[in-house]
Order: structure tokens, then C-alpha cells, then sequence
């Protein structure tokens, strides 16, 4: 059951100012037992797998996946170098053993790195499977992320998983090695409302992978699908989706297609809500009354709910201004803009000087935001030390962008 709520910055909008800031609060009643979940393991082999124990740690991710499945959960492993592989379907907790001693000890890494097959591979087994049953569908892909295909850009990538999968697949992935590409795993996993993370080497795989895998699986209680149909004359300026991650438009804000964006919602937990930021601009010139745009939610039974979003458009400003809606975007926008300049001192130095002006004068936000703004400043400090080496970059990252610990406690 979802409960559909929306909240904008102001009721009017004017000639002179004609941007507005929406929030979209999605409640969801709590279900006694969460759906079956078929996961699919996009799992690198290519050459730049090999070496510094990048392929023996993929092999373990996937061993550890195995330790928390349910029963009525399946596993379906694709393998990928110049060419995609089916290696193993439907398999349950019990194949664990038989699969790694049949197929995955003595995997290799060879050939060039062929992103592109293993997601098409990926869709086309989901898609055949998706007459069968009605389980929620997550992929999991381990690299290094580095695709070799010349016709292929990195936008080109998370562009297709955002336009193919985002509607009905989550995305978690996990990067391998030091010198895995952060922006492409991170890309592909905020478009589809999921969650990324990284190993680096020396250090519990089993803790670390089996934590993800259990959130993985309790965002399964709650897979939420919202489609944001702008009308004529408004365009989605950024968009943030806020507790746990936060993502926005880079990639397709000048693709969007004729019926509109489609976003994976992801779940926050013990909250059963989920909020989704909007900075809107509108662009007509007519009076009155404006639908600015059409929302449809689905749960994860595929029911539906509908809600039309309207401002009146006057000729003199008469709308008066709540702030709450436009400061929470703000605290999304500096926890994005922190996670992405963690290098630029110009860039922190700014956003240390909202986050100190929020937390000297705004008490009221303060103790609102106060988990998010403690992650802002955590940053800010840690980039202004200029020692941070490229893992603790890659934390830092993460830790802006995904839940506190806490938030897992309450799973």
C-alpha cells in the first residue's frame, strides 16, 4: 500500500520567477514478508581482472552472495570478457559448493572487456524469466569497470541501464582493485535508484559484500517505480532522490523520452518513506491554473497510484514562499556536489560556507538535516587536510551517498 504526497516551495509562479522545488514523499505500508528476489551476476573475466587477486576477489563476492540468499530467492551468473555467458540459473544457497567447484575455481581472465553483451544477455534472460514468476529483479555487477568497446562511451553505458533497466532493476556495483572506474559503476548505480561499493583488497570481502547483499535484499521490501511525466513547458532541472542516496540528471537530462522518467526509488529502511527532490522550471507564458506534471507510482505488485501536480501562474508575485521544501534540496544538492569535488578546493571552501552559515544561523534545519550536514562537514575537513589518498577518496564518496550504519541497524 502507498501513500502519495507532494509539497512544493510555493503555489504561484510568475514571469520573473519561474523556478519551483517539489518534493514527492512516497509512504509505504511495511509487508509482513518480503517478495523472492532473482539476482543476476554480471561478473568480469577480461584481462584487466587479472592480476593483484582482482578475479579470486570477484569469485569471492559471489561465494559470499550465495551466504545470504533465501530459499525462495534465485541466482542466475553471467560471465563476461569478449563474449557473455550464462554459467549458472535459478540456483539457490544449496548449489553453492557444486558451482563454485564445477564453474568458478577454475575461471580464468582473458580477452577484452565486452560490457555491452553482458547486459544485453542480462535482458534478455530477464525478460524469459519474467514470464515465470514475479520476483523483484536486482543486478550485481563485479569489475574493475573497463569496458574496452570503442563505439561505446561511459555515458553511453549508464544511458542504456538508466533507459532499459531503471524501470523494473536495481543496480549494485561492485568496483575491484585500486584502479577500478568509480564514475562508470557509480553512474550505473544511481540511475537505478541502487547502491555501489568498492574492494580494494586487504579486507573482509565476506563482512563487507554480505552487509550490501542483506540491504540489497531488504530494499526488496519496498521497490517503489515513479514515473515523473513533465507537461509542456516544464523541464526537470536536477533531481535528487534523499535518505540514503542521492542522484541526478547528468546523463540524461537532453534524452528524455516521450513517456517521461522513469526512477527506481530506493528504500529507506525502517522510514517506509522516501522522498524525491525536484528543481522545476517553467517556461509557459499562460495564466491560471498549470498541471506541471503527471506522477505515477507503482509498488512492487505493480499496482498503481496517480497524482497530478498543478501551480497557479499569475502575473505579480502573490504565492507566498516555503523554504523547507527548497533548503531540503539545497542539503541534497551540497552532499552531491561534495561527493563529486572532493578534489576541488575552490568548490569545498563554498560548500563549507553554506554548510557553516546553515549551522551557525538556520537552528530549524540544523536539526532537521543534522545527519546529512555532519556528513558535508566530515568531508569538507577531510578534503581540507589535502592527505587523502584515492581510498579514502572513494570512501568518503560512498559515505555521502549511501545510509549511515545506523540505517542498516534498522533493517
Amino acid at each position: 500500500m502507498l501513500k502519495i504526497e507532494h509539497l512544493m516551495n510555493r503555489n504561484t509562479a510568475t514571469k520573473d520567477l519561474k523556478i519551483v522545488y517539489l518534493e514527492v514523499d512516497v509512504s509505504l505500508k511495511k509487508q509482513e514478508k518480503r517478495p523472492p528476489v532473482d539476482m543476476y551476476v554480471l561478473l568480469d573475466v577480461s584481462k584487466s581482472m587479472e592480476g593483484n587477486g582482482k578475479l579470486e576477489q570477484a569469485k569471492s563476492a559471489i561465494m559470499h552472495i550465495f551466504d545470504v540468499m533465501e530459499p525462495y530467492d534465485r541466482l542466475n551468473v553471467i560471465s563476461f570478457s569478449r563474449q557473455a555467458n550464462l554459467l549458472g540459473e535459478n540456483m539457490n544457497s544449496l548449489d553453492r559448493d557444486g558451482f563454485y567447484d564445477a564453474v568458478m575455481r577454475n575461471l580464468k581472465a582473458s580477452g577484452n572487456t565486452m560490457l555491452s553483451r553482458a547486459l544485453t544477455m542480462t535482458l534478455s534472460v530477464m525478460k524469459e524469466k519474467s514470464k515465470e514468476t514475479k520476483s523483484i529483479k536486482k543486478v550485481v555487477l563485479i569489475s574493475d569497470g573497463k569496458p574496452t568497446e570503442k563505439n561505446n562511451t561511459l555515458k553511453d553505458f549508464i544511458y542504456y541501464v538508466y533507459s532499459r533497466f531503471s524501470p523494473f532493476a536495481s543496480f549494485l556495483c561492485i568496483g575491484i582493485g585500486a584502479d577500478y572506474n568509480e564514475e562508470l559503476l557509480r553512474g550505473m548505480s544511481e540511475v537505478t535508484g541502487g547502491s555501489w561499493m568498492h574492494i580494494s583488497g586487504d579486507e573482509d570481502v565476506a563482512h563487507k559484500v554480505e552487509n550490501e547483499i542483506k540491504d540489497l535484499m531488504n530494499d526488496s521490501l519496498y521497490p517503489v517505480k515513479m514515473n515523473f511525466l513533465p507537461s509542456k513547458g516544464v523541464s526537470i532541472e536536477e533531481v535528487y532522490t534523499q535518505k540514503p542516496y542521492i542522484s541526478n540528471l547528468d546523463y540524461f537530462k537532453k534524452k528524455k523520452s516521450a513517456w517521461g522518467y522513469n526512477f527506481i526509488l530506493p528504500s529507506t529502511g525502517g522510514e517506509r518513506e522516501i522522498s524525491c527532490l525536484f528543481k522545476l522550471k517553467v517556461d509557459s507564458e499562460m495564466e491560471g491554473p498549470m498541471r506541471l506534471a503527471g506522477l505515477t507510482v507503482f509498488d512492487y505488485e505493480n499496482k498503481e497510484y496517480k497524482d497530478s501536480i498543478s501551480i497557479e501562474i499569475v502575473k505579480n508575485d502573490s504565492g507566498e514562499d516555503n523554504p523547507r521544501v527548497r533548503e531540503s534540496f539545497t542539503i541534497a544538492e551540497m552532499m552531491y556536489s561534495a561527493s563529486k569535488n572532493l578534489d576541488n578546493k575552490e568548490k569545498m571552501d563554498e560548500i563549507k560556507k553554506k554548510t557553516m552559515i546553515i549551522l551557525e544561523k538556520k537552528p530549524e534545519i540544523r536539526e532537521e538535516h543534522g545527519e546529512e550536514l555532519g556528513k558535508i562537514m566530515t568531508a569538507v575537513q577531510m578534503a581540507e587536510t589535502g592527505e587523502m589518498d584515492s581510498e579514502e577518496k572513494k570512501k568518503t564518496k560512498i559515505i555521502l551517498t549511501k545510509q549511515t550504519s545506523e540505517q542498516h541497524d534498522t533493517m
